[in-house]
């Protein structure tokens, strides 16, 4: 609306009031805005700090890790984690360190090769990974034997429910070799 047009129909006192009005809209419109965007911004925030995908949580009856089992532990200690589930003693911990420390320098030498397709590497670290466990077996008691044996079986069904999983979605080209 025209301003001159108001001051020609209203007095001084009703323009006053109108102005206010006026400023007062303009105040709540950007008072709203403001709600808006910080509303957003915390949304945006809480979203980044949420993780993608969620790391899976061990099932009942399985050991911590569920799933992640070995060098596949990313971050953990694979000789803290056989120490743990087969309970090692301290001479044994000292046997099995330097074979599992040259196990990990041979998978991540092998990672490090781009000349090998993805089952060409999967298929050597399998291998990588039975020469290392068929190293430790000697230095385990048979109770310990027995243990691994079953923790080596469950690593192995899972590794086949993968492959299927893997089959299933058409993604063929991320399943390994089976040996």
């Amino acid at each position: 609306m025209d301003i001159n047009k108001l001051s020609r129909t209203m007095s001084e006192s009703q323009l006053r009031g109108w102005r206010q009005r006026r400023a007062g809209e303009g105040r709540i419109v950007f008072s709203v805005v403001t709600a808006v965007f910080t509303l957003i911004a915390v949304s945006l925030l809480f979203l980044q700090a949420q993780p993608a995908f969620p790391a899976p949580t061990p099932q009942a009856g399985e050991q911590g890790g569920g799933q992640y089992h070995g060098m596949h532990r990313r971050g953990q200690d694979e000789l803290g984690y056989l120490s743990k589930a087969l309970n090692l003693t301290a001479q044994q911990k000292k046997q099995i360190k330097p074979l599992l420390e040259n196990q990990r320098k041979e998978m991540m030498s092998l990672r490090q090769d781009t000349s090998l397709s993805r089952q060409d590497r999967m298929s050597k670290f399998m291998a990588i990974r039975k020469q290392t466990m068929d190293k430790i077996r000697p230095l385990l008691t048979s109770d310990q034997q027995a243990k691994l044996q079953q923790m080596e079986q469950r690593r192995e069904e899972r590794m086949q429910q993968f492959r299927q999983r893997q089959e299933g979605s058409g993604n063929p080209a991320t399943t390994p070799q089976s040996q």
